[in-house]
């Protein structure tokens, strides 16, 4: 699904997305960083 092209609340939730609390953001950002070798704290 192309979320870009989305401009309603009720699209939004037609085409099954899932929000995300700040924490499972944070803690996937985190993943990505370390698993892909970047600097995660300087």
């Amino acid at each position: 699904m192309d979320y870009t092209k989305i401009t309603t609340f009720g699209a939004l939730k037609a085409s099954g997305y899932k929000p995300k609390t700040i924490k499972e953001e944070l803690r996937q950002n985190l993943i990505t960083k370390i698993s892909n070798g970047e600097t995660v704290f300087t």
